[in-house]
């Protein structure tokens, strides 16, 4: 029995076509196909079988085209278009436009110039569009927009330049939308706000300005925001605590400033949070040693001050920890150990006040003030030293030392028998690893009285005649006093 359904499911696979080898694609579709062939050099892609005859003399047949490699068929219609990593080298056809059933077009890791054809916004039922690591240029069209049924754009790693276009806001079955690594300028449009499906969102390593809009907040599905290496300004919104299903929050290398929003703490999904090279200052938030699932808290190069919260010590999930180069600081035994078991050298490249202050008045104009140089020398800076005649300020800066290796410094200029209060803090200029002035808390305030003046007497004029008179008399007494020995 066996044998026998052998022998018949041989015999219909001879008379039977393979798959849907001998369905004929519209004439449109399989031009389309050869135009992809021939402008992109298909004679050196790596697989080209079954586009050519068996002497390469022709393309193969009508009806075979869905046989072509990376060609899938349903229906006599072409649904599917896989060329990925197949070394196509020049540009993507218009042509492409007509193939109005395709599901899935796949042309990652090639060669591809040129720009992304506006023809494209005419493949209506388009799931995923992949054109990743090319060398595509110009705009994004503004018709991929039209692609109702979109639901993955992957086009990073190309030369892209213009702006976002706004028409992608009308995407509303977009999951992924993944163009990091381009040269894409201008603004955030707010519609990208709209797409409510939205799970990732990557534009990191673009040349995109202005604020985080706060649009963004209102994608409650997000799990993945990164807008890295950008040249973002503003704050942080603190409307981001509207993203519950938030992950990863990616932040890193903009110019963004204020303080890191205590609304943070409350994204309790949140595995990565990025915030390196910006310009933040003030402290950390305590709330966020909230963040239980945290594994990646990077906080490095800004303008964080003050003291670390001992709240930081609940992230045991951590994995990977930097706080380098900025103005942090605790003197928490437990904290302190718990940041060294992730990095040992995080407080050594903090700003930190100076230890030791005090002064003494060598002259009633002069007082002389030491302390204890901090332990970050490597880049430049100094110690700021601010004055005041009242205990509290307002104080004024008199001084910045040229090296942070300096231990101590006269203040002149002073009045006798007067009360001074005194402060420094450090300062760290602009270095490699950091793009901002990063300036410690200030010390505790000391106070130091400079000493009473010692002046010469006023004297009138019968004052100086008798002072004159005195004088004579002391060297005529001392001439007698020769002339008796």
């Amino acid at each position: 029995m066996r044998i026998i359904s052998s022998v018949l499911l041989a015999l219909l696979l001879v008379v039977l076509p393979v798959g849907n080898a001998a369905a004929q694609v519209p004439e449109t579709e399989r031009e389309a196909l050869i135009s992809l062939y021939e402008s992109t050099d298909g004679a050196n892609w790596i697989n080209r079988s079954n586009w050519r005859n068996a002497s390469d003399t022709d393309f193969n047949i009508p009806g075979t085209e869905c046989i072509w490699y990376g060609v899938t068929c349903s229906e006599g219609r072409v649904i599917r278009l896989d060329q990925l990593n197949n070394n196509l080298d020049g540009s993507i056809p218009p042509e492409l436009g007509n193939l109005d059933g395709l599901l899935y077009l796949q042309l990652t890791n090639n060669q591809l110039s040129g720009s992304i054809p506006s023809e494209l916004g005419n493949l209506g039922n388009l799931v995923a569009l992949y054109l990743s690591s090319n060398q595509l240029s110009g705009d994004i069209p503004p018709q991929l927009g039209d692609l109702a049924n979109l639901e993955r754009i992957y086009i990073w790693s190309n030369r892209l330049t213009g702006g976002i276009p706004s028409e992608m806001g009308r995407l509303s079955n977009l999951l992924d939308l993944y163009l990091h690594t381009n040269q894409l300028s201008g603004s955030v449009p707010p519609e990208l706000g709209d797409l409510a499906d939205l799970r990732r969102l990557n534009l990191h390593n673009n040349l995109l300005t202005g604020s985080i809009p706060s649009e963004l907040c209102n994608l409650g599905n997000l799990e993945v925001l990164d807008l890295s290496y950008n040249q973002f300004t503003g704050s942080i919104p603190p409307q981001l605590v509207d993203l519950g299903s938030l992950q990863h929050l990616l932040l890193g290398a903009n110019q963004i400033s204020g303080p890191i929003p205590s609304e943070l703490g409350e994204l309790t999904n949140l595995r990565n949070l990025v915030l390196t090279s910006n310009r933040l200052e003030g402290g950390i938030p305590a709330s966020l040693g909230n963040l239980s699932d945290l594994v990646g808290l990077h906080l490095r190069s800004n303008q964080l001050t003050g003291e670390i919260p001992p709240q930081m010590a609940n992230l045991d999930s951590l994995l990977g920890l930097d706080l380098s180069h900025n103005a942090l600081w605790t003197e928490d035994s437990v904290l302190r150990a718990f940041l060294d078991s992730y990095e040992p050298d995080w407080s050594e490249t903090q700003t930190v006040a100076p230890d030791g202050l005090g002064g003494t008045s060598s002259t009633s104009s002069t007082i002389t003030l030491s302390w204890i140089p901090i332990v970050y020398s490597e880049d430049s800076g100094g110690y700021r030293v601010f004055v005041a005649t009242n205990p509290g300020g307002p104080y004024s800066l008199v001084e910045t030392t040229p090296e942070k290796t300096t231990s101590m410094t006269t203040v002149g200029g002073l009045s006798p028998s007067t009360t001074y209060a005194f402060i420094i803090e450090t300062q760290t200029d602009p270095h490699a690893f950091n793009q901002n002035t990063v300036i410690s808390d200030p010390t505790a305030e000391i106070l130091v009285i400079s000493l009473n003046a010692s002046p010469i007497p006023t004297l009138t004029r019968g004052g100086w005649i008798l002072l004159v008179l005195a004088l004579a008399g002391i060297g005529f007494s001392m001439v007698r006093s020769g002339l008796n020995r």
